[in-house]
């Protein structure tokens, strides 16, 4: 079972959570529920880019060597339905 929280926000913020959830026809905790999560993943994806971007150019090529293996794998074995 879910449990709630009170969290105290701007008014703006909540006058624009308000038209969102009036535009889309969704609740404004589905809405606010949808932007965390969007936000929690743009984060992850932000630290993984800056991670590679910190590899060296020999580090690169044997991601790169590594993925070309892991691709060739997809469909092994699998036929389509």
């Amino acid at each position: 079972a879910s449990t709630m929280a009170t969290v105290r926000i701007d008014l703006k913020v909540h006058q624009v959570l308000r038209a969102l959830a009036e535009e889309s026809g969704e609740s404004m905790q589905s809405i606010l529920a949808q932007a965390v999560e969007s936000e929690r993943r743009r984060r992850f994806l932000d630290r993984v880019n800056e991670a590679y971007g910190r590899l060296s150019e020999k580090e690169l090529q044997e991601l790169r060597q590594e993925h070309v293996i892991w691709d060739a794998t997809l469909l092994d074995g699998l036929t389509e339905e």
